[in-house]
C-alpha cells in the first residue's frame, strides 16, 4: 500500500483533474459459450480514462481488471469516483439468460489518530436490467431497477474510529434472478435479450489529520457471469408441439372408436 499512500498525498489535496470531463469507451462485442455480450461500453463523469478497463471473456463470464479505480481523501479533502458499464446480453441459438451474477473485490484504508465517523470510505453499485426478448420474441421492454450489490463487511460503508485499518479487503456480490422476475411479470418463457447497466460509485471523505482510500481491484475477480437454463424451444417449436399433441389426440380417438 506504500504506492497508494504516495498517490493520496500527491493527489488528495486538489480537485480530481477529470471531475468535469466525461470519459466514454466502446469496448465492442464479446462472444461467450452460449451468450454474447454486445456493445460493451464504459462511461465516467469523474475521470478521463478507463476505470473498469477493457474486459476479457471466459465461458459465459465477462471479466474486468480494474487497476486505477479508486477514491482518495486526505486532510479534509474528499473525492468521488464513478463509472458505469452498459451492455446488451443475448442468448445464442436457442440459449437464454436465467441469472446474472456480478462480483467485485477491493480494499480500503482509513488512518488517523483523532478521526471520527466523518472520515469514511464507501461503495455503492446500483443495477438496472431491461428485458427486450422472451423466447426469441420481442416484447414491450420492461425495466428492473435493482437494489445495490450486497457488500461485506458492513454493507460497503467504512468509517473511523472503529474500522481503522490499512488495505482491509471488501467484497460485493449479487445474483439477479431474471427468470424469477419474468415469472413475477406474467411471462412463462426465458429471457433471450436483456440490457444491463452496472454503476460503481466510490467515495472517500477525510478530516484534518486523517486519510481515507477505497479501490476496486483486479485481485479476487470483478465480473459478470451468465447462468443459462439450457436450450429454450423456439416459438415455432412450441407450435409444432401443439400440432403434434393435437394429431396424437385424434389418433387415439380413432383407435378407441375402432376397438369399440
Amino acid at each position: 500500500m506504500a504506492s497508494a499512500f504516495a498517490l493520496i498525498l500527491s493527489c488528495g489535496l486538489s480537485t480530481p483533474a477529470g471531475a468535469t470531463t466525461t470519459f466514454s469507451q466502446d469496448y465492442g462485442t464479446f462472444a461467450g459459450d452460449t451468450v454474447v455480450f454486445q456493445n460493451v461500453t464504459e462511461s465516467s463523469p469523474t475521470n478521463t480514462s478507463a476505470l473498469f478497463g477493457g474486459p476479457s471473456v471466459s465461458g459465459n463470464s465477462l471479466e474486468f481488471s480494474p487497476t486505477a479505480f479508486g477514491a482518495y481523501g486526505a486532510y479534509g479533502i474528499s473525492q468521488q469516483t464513478d463509472s458505469t458499464l452498459n451492455m446488451v446480453i443475448t442468448g445464442t441459438g436457442q440459449n437464454a439468460i436465467d441469472q446474472i451474477l456480478l462480483s467485485e473485490y477491493g480494499d480500503y484504508t482509513l488512518v488517523g489518530s483523532h478521526g471520527t465517523g466523518a472520515t469514511n470510505a464507501s461503495i455503492v453499485a446500483p443495477l438496472t436490467v431491461t428485458v427486450y426478448q422472451v423466447n426469441g420474441e420481442t416484447i414491450t421492454p420492461f425495466v428492473f431497477n435493482t437494489t445495490d450489490m450486497g457488500f461485506t463487511p458492513s454493507g460497503g460503508v467504512f468509517s473511523l474510529p472503529g474500522q481503522k485499518g490499512n488495505g482491509v479487503g471488501w467484497q460485493g456480490t449479487v445474483t439477479l434472478d431474471v427468470t424469477g422476475l419474468l415469472r413475477q411479470n406474467g411471462y412463462q418463457g426465458y429471457a433471450t435479450e436483456v440490457a444491463l447497466t452496472w454503476e460503481n460509485d466510490l467515495t472517500a471523505n477525510s478530516q484534518a489529520g486523517t486519510i481515507s482510500y477505497i479501490e476496486s481491484k483486479e485481485a479476487g475477480g470483478t465480473g459478470i457471469t451468465i447462468m443459462t437454463p439450457g436450450v429454450v424451444p423456439e416459438p415455432v417449436t412450441f407450435l409444432g408441439v401443439l400440432i403434434g399433441l393435437s394429431g396424437l389426440a385424434r389418433y387415439v380417438r380413432r383407435r378407441t372408436r375402432s376397438v369399440g
